[in-house]
C-alpha cells in the first residue's frame, strides 16, 4: 500500500530495497536462514505488482558463515530476481559500493529509533 502512494503506475521510477538483518534489543532476532522466506515473498510481490521496479534488494550485514545459504537460496528464485539480491557482510560494504553519502547515516538513525530499552 505505502509503495502504491509512493510510486505512480506511469513513471519508470525504480527503488532499491535495503534489509538490515541484524538483531536488536528487545527483538527477535531472526536466523538468517530464516529470512529467506521474507526476501522471497518480498522479491515476488514487488515483481508481481511493481514489474521491472526493483532495480536492486541489499541484505547486510549477513554473516559470512550465512552467505553459503544465499547460494543455495538464490536457487529458488526467479533468475532475473535473484540477479537483483546483492548480500553484503559489512556496512561499509553497502555504504561504499550501493548508496549515496548520507543515506546509511539516515537508516542508522532511523534504525535505532525502533530499539527497545
Amino acid at each position: 500500500l505505502y509503495l502504491d502512494a509512493l510510486l505512480r503506475r506511469t513513471d519508470a521510477e525504480r527503488l532499491t530495497l535495503v534489509c538490515d538483518v541484524r538483531g536488536g534489543r528487545g527483538w527477535a532476532n531472526p536466523t538468517p536462514m530464516s529470512t529467506f522466506p521474507f526476501i522471497r515473498s518480498t522479491s515476488s510481490l514487488l515483481g508481481r505488482h511493481y514489474p521491472e521496479r526493483l532495480e536492486r534488494m541489499i541484505l547486510f550485514p549477513m554473516p559470512k558463515a550465512a552467505m553459503w545459504v544465499w547460494g543455495a537460496a538464490q536457487k529458488c528464485l526467479d533468475p532475473n530476481t535473484a540477479s537483483k539480491v546483492v548480500v553484503c557482510s559489512e556496512v561499509a560494504e553497502v555504504e561504499e559500493g550501493f548508496l549515496e553519502n548520507g543515506v546509511m547515516g539516515l537508516l542508522e538513525g532511523r534504525r535505532r529509533s525502533f530499539f527497545v530499552g
